[in-house]
């Protein structure tokens, strides 16, 4: 959805409709890899602690600060940034306000997908 704009052929309209179709399931998957990424970690560490002492753990403890960031940019996207969109008709009398408010969108979940790379990159540099 972040790279939509880029794609000249696809209409952005037809891009939000389908994202606001599949938030629920989206945020219900976050959730769970929310839970699941803390239960590993508790299972693997056996506590909740985020000890600083070797790089490995440091490199974890920034994975898990940056999900944290993301989680709490989901909540924005999802509430505040795509909830104006609901509100508005792409064909409406205020198409152009339809159109920031997608941009907007399309922002936000482009900076979420770089919070997504960056804990990606995270865990594999710190190993699991």
């Amino acid at each position: 959805m972040a790279a939509s704009r880029a794609l000249e052929p696809v209409d952005a309209r037809v891009v939000m409709r389908a994202w606001r179709y599949w938030g629920a399931i989206l945020g219900v998957s976050m959730g769970s890899l929310i839970l699941g990424g803390l239960g590993s970690y508790y299972l693997m560490s056996g506590a909740f602690s985020w000890p600083l002492d070797t790089l490995a753990q440091q490199l974890t403890a920034a994975k898990h600060a940056i999900f944290l960031v993301l989680w709490f940019s989901s909540f924005h996207l999802e509430i505040w940034t795509l909830e104006p969109l609901r509100k508005l008709d792409p064909d409406g009398p205020d198409a152009e306000a339809w159109r920031a408010a997608a941009r907007r969108v399309s922002t936000q979940a482009g900076f979420n997908a770089l919070l997504f790379v960056a804990v990606g990159l995270l865990a594999l540099a710190a190993g699991g």
